[in-house]
């Protein structure tokens, strides 16, 4: 029966979204679900930024999408699907199949992955490209809450490279510590990138892409320390959508929050260690990630301009990232999510006590 539900939850997304019924499709949807924006090549986070890509989207596309076939394995549904997109600036047609991979928490979608063709799709479910156990890294973070003042909130840091999973393993840490009836609240740094002309140079685009990527100094004072102090937060900040060339006002609003799973890369800089009452560094060689990028025709790019994109600007940065701040070295506990690696948890330190 829950398989049947699914399915019929899944042809009515479909049919809402060929309708361009957007309050239909969301009201089917986790409200802190994970969704592919293909046009700018990130994962977005929550119903109201899924509904606004989807505003963009219909703005330049007309697109139709017939599923074709539906393939549930567990919490994982399988769609295979034909799409056909018109743009409607120059009338260009693309048709093609795709995989659709679909993320249940109960009776509501909680995640979806696009893949570049059906095979790719179904080499990620019947590999199981799923987030690795959790389980170790649940009891860390309820040790490290026991050990946090009770009038604030435990802030949990989760980093890894570009295409390391990241999503996927707070997603996953998420349900299980929402499981076990703790109150959170998961934030993703990509609503605080900076503008592309400020993040992106010609001169040295690693480096400087690692220095002025993220507005670190500004998400940690208006939202994630006023969070942390007083467990509770309201705050309207500005939020960068990839290809922005301005910002828009984005509204944060948590209360009462145990704990903070922040997510996002070059969490574990020097300088920002000393906030975190656990660190997770998720391993993940840069040949799995690169892989899994290009399976997923990241930022609806060819795939030789994936590959440009990801040699010379987003790894090196990340190398400069492993010389100058030993992520690894530095996390409380590692967790690998990538077959070529051991599976779990890695290595574990214990979390300095609570403040």
């Amino acid at each position: 029966m829950e398989v049947a539900r699914r399915i019929a939850t899944l042809r009515a997304a479909y049919e809402a979204f060929n309708r361009r019924d957007v309050d239909g499709v969301l009201a089917l949807l986790a409200s802190d679900v994970r969704w592919p924006d293909i046009l700018q090549g990130r994962t977005l986070t929550g119903v109201d930024a899924v509904r606004a890509y989807w505003t963009r989207q219909f703005a330049s596309l007309e697109s139709r999408v017939e599923p074709e076939r539906f393939v549930p394995d567990g919490d994982r549904v399988l769609v295979v699907v034909r799409q056909r997109v018109r743009r409607i600036g120059d009338g260009t047609t693309d048709e093609r199949t795709v995989g659709h991979l679909y993320t249940f928490r109960a009776a509501r979608i909680a995640a979806m992955e696009v893949h570049a063709d059906a095979a790719a799709a179904e080499r990620a479910l019947r590999e199981a490209d799923a987030p690795p156990d959790v389980a170790p890294v649940v009891e860390l973070v309820v040790d490290a809450r026991k050990r946090t003042a009770a009038d604030r909130s435990t802030l949990v840091a989760l980093s890894g490279i570009d295409g390391s999973g990241k999503g996927w393993v707070t997603a996953a840490l998420a349900a299980a510590l929402r499981a076990r009836g703790v109150r959170l609240a998961s934030i993703n740094v990509d609503g605080w990138l900076n503008l592309p002309q400020v993040r992106f140079a010609t001169d040295d685009p690693a480096g400087h892409f690692y220095r002025h990527a993220i507005r670190f100094d500004e998400l940690f004072a208006q939202l994630v320390l006023p969070l942390r102090e007083r467990r509770s937060v309201r705050v309207e900040a500005d939020f960068a959508e990839e290809t922005a060339t301005a910002y828009r006002k984005q509204l944060y609003a948590f209360e009462d929050v145990d704990v903070i799973l922040l997510e996002g890369i070059y969490l574990l800089q020097q300088g920002l260690l000393g906030h975190y009452d656990l660190s997770v560094w998720i391993d993940c060689s840069f040949e799995t990630a690169l892989e899994r990028a290009l399976a997923r025709g990241q930022e609806g790019l060819p795939p030789e301009d994936t590959i440009r994109a990801y040699r010379t600007i987003y790894f090196p940065a990340q190398e400069i990232h492993f010389e100058r701040d030993r992520p690894r070295e530095a996390a409380s506990t590692i967790l690998a999510n990538d077959q070529r690696l051991a599976a779990g948890v890695l290595a574990g330190r214990r979390p300095p006590d609570g403040r």
